[in-house]
């Protein structure tokens, strides 16, 4: 950062809110009216005007105040300020194509440069700390239009505040600890959760706000949760007032409001960031000790070896695991295949177990007391048949009306001419069919009714039988054969556009949503349970460790599967060899604030 030479010589490190508050005196003495966004503006137009006076570092405040002067006496508003890459990118080429562009700001608004904004040629580039300048520098900025005046924020954010008046204003308790839960201005990330963990580990007397934003959704569940020492607040304008009032802040780091809590000096605790810049600013204030951080990292690996064959070397992951070569491939994509209700399907001749139905062909339900593997079999092929059919003809159906009405000409438009179209078929409840029919072939497995319909309901296993995600051959084999034969069958359809059909053995949360929708099942799962997500195995069945249940996964053919086969687990840091990791339940509130 340069620094100014005072009138008796002394040195001193340039502090803009100077500017703005000789301007302030300028527009009162003369009357005029004023915002503190139009002094910001101003102040930004005084540095840029005598950045060429700097010499090695130095600019005197003689010079400093000719440029105030000369800002003041020109008047008008000639110069375009942007806080996003997108207006920013409009105005580098309105630069190219217009000479007489006025002057054109960029401020950064993360506490890194996004490789988006070194396509742009800004005049004045505003960045949040001179630590950063090599790295715009590296994208592409020029090093003599950077300007290390920091991030702007409102008034109201740049003084601390009284706790206790912060709190009467609010209506809130005036003692007590009080955590403040942010995330964003559309509140997003867990912090429902968040919340009730809070909820059941603060002391009597503390008590914590989830600013939810413009988060409707957030709101009501968090009141219908009826947590009793947290409050769920809607969109709010005193944002600056909760700030004040909170003994730590719980955010997501995105940049302004970070920098605004900054100022406000309220103890910080950064978690569930989104990654690119997030991940930058959160890693910029640890680093300097502005706040702490939860860290919690997720890690997505793909088998560059598996997928190369099939999409070359120039690829890209398009959505959570689906790989597709960049600028030639697209993808029509809708909904999963419940196979585990396929097999319950399968039993009872094509009707639904929960609502007692009939949702498919008809055939008579299985009538001996025990399932038969080899004759399930049978019956899983007739019905994976139909399916297989039902499915393709509702994905035709929905994309062509897609392409009918809402066709994507702006992102078709990046496409090669010649674009190969995929049509991403999807699978749920994988590792539950392959337990079921693991325990129909080397267990026994009793079939009980429903007295009223003769429907089978529920299961009885008689015996041990492997289980899915333990590197046992026996039902890692099962496992291959469901997503090799339902691929099989989906093949033999025609596909919207002559469209290459995939599918991906993929369920993040629907598996959830599935697991409701479908009754008990052979395995020893009960009515309403969730399934395992993606392609990992059944909860707590995997017994032999990480490396085996791995071992499971990669037996499954990715030929078949080529919209990508997700494998999702957690570890606690210690098993990595961490043991000085923060956890959200053994924050210490009273050393934050410190």
């Amino acid at each position: 950062m340069y620094q100014i030479i005072k009138r008796d010589g002394q040195i001193a490190e340039f502090d803009i809110s100077k500017i703005a508050n000789a301007m302030k005196k300028a527009f009162d003495a003369t009357n005029t009216e004023y915002t503190d966004n139009v002094i910001d503006f101003l102040a930004i137009r005084v540095s840029a005007d005598f950045l060429p006076k700097i010499k090695n570092g130095y600019v005197a405040v003689e010079d400093i105040q000719d440029s105030v002067e000369s800002v003041l006496s020109r008047g008008g508003y000639d110069a375009v300020v942007c806080v996003h890459v997108i207006p920013a990118m409009m105005m580098t080429a309105l630069k190219q194509a217009w000479s007489a562009c006025p002057v054109f700001c960029f401020v950064a608004t993360d506490y890194t440069c996004s490789p988006t904004v070194g396509a742009c040629t800004p005049d004045i580039c505003v960045i949040p700390h001179q630590e950063l300048a090599d790295e715009f520098v590296s994208c592409g900025i020029a090093r003599d239009t950077l300007l290390p005046a920091g991030i702007p924020v409102r008034s109201a954010f740049r003084e601390h505040g009284d706790r206790v008046a912060a709190r009467k204003a609010l209506g809130l308790p005036e003692t007590g600890r009080h955590i403040v839960l942010m995330s964003g201005s559309i509140g997003c990330g867990p912090m429902g959760d968040v919340a009730e963990d809070l909820d059941m580990r603060m002391a009597d007397g503390d008590f914590a706000t989830v600013l939810c934003g413009s988060n409707k959704q957030m709101r009501y569940a968090l009141e219908l949760r009826r947590l009793y020492r947290v409050e769920a607040v809607g969109f709010t304008t005193q944002v600056q007032l909760y700030m004040d009032s909170a003994d730590v802040l719980v955010s997501k780091p995105g940049g302004i409001s970070i920098t605004e809590a900054a100022c406000k000096g309220v103890p910080m605790l950064l978690a569930d960031l989104v990654g690119g810049c997030e991940t930058r600013n959160q890693a910029f204030f640890s680093a300097h000790g502005w706040a702490a951080s939860c860290d919690t990292d997720a890690i997505q690996y793909e088998s560059d070896t598996v997928m190369r064959p099939a999409f070359g070397d120039d690829y890209a992951i398009a959505c959570c695991v689906s790989a597709m070569r960049v600028g030639k491939d697209m993808q029509f994509f809708g909904a999963r295949a419940n196979l585990a209700k396929l097999v319950l399907l399968a039993i009872n001749g094509g009707m639904d177990e929960v609502k007692k139905t009939r949702v498919a062909p008809e055939m008579p339900v299985w009538p001996d007391e025990y399932v038969d593997f080899d004759g399930l079999l049978n019956r899983l092929d007739f019905y994976r048949d139909w399916l297989a059919k039902t499915y393709v003809d509702a994905m035709n159906t929905i994309h062509y009306m897609h392409d009918k009405y809402a066709y994507e000409k702006s992102q078709m438009a990046l496409h090669d001419t010649n674009v190969r179209r995929l049509m991403a078929f999807g699978i749920a409840g994988m590792s539950c069919m392959a337990d079921s029919l693991s325990a129909i072939k080397y267990a026994k497995v009793r079939c009980i009714r429903d007295p009223e319909t003769g429907l089978v309901t529920d299961f009885e296993t008689e015996g041990e039988f492997p289980k899915y995600g333990n590197d046992d051959d026996r039902v890692d084999q099962i496992a291959h054969d469901v997503v090799h034969q339902f691929m099989e069958y989906i093949r033999m359809n025609d596909t919207y556009r002559n469209s290459v059909p995939t599918t991906s053995v993929l369920t993040i949360t629907s598996n959830v949503v599935y697991g409701k929708k479908t009754g008990s099942t052979p395995d020893g799962r009960k009515a309403g349970q969730p399934f395992a997500p993606g392609a990992n195995p059944m909860h707590k069945r995997d017994s032999h460790g990480a490396i085996a249940s791995l071992s499971s996964v990669s037996k499954l053919p990715f030929r078949d599967a080529q919209d990508g086969i997700s494998n999702t687990f957690s570890i606690i840091p210690s098993a990595l060899g961490k043991e000085d990791q923060v956890f959200f339940g053994d924050i210490d509130l009273d050393q934050l604030g410190e």
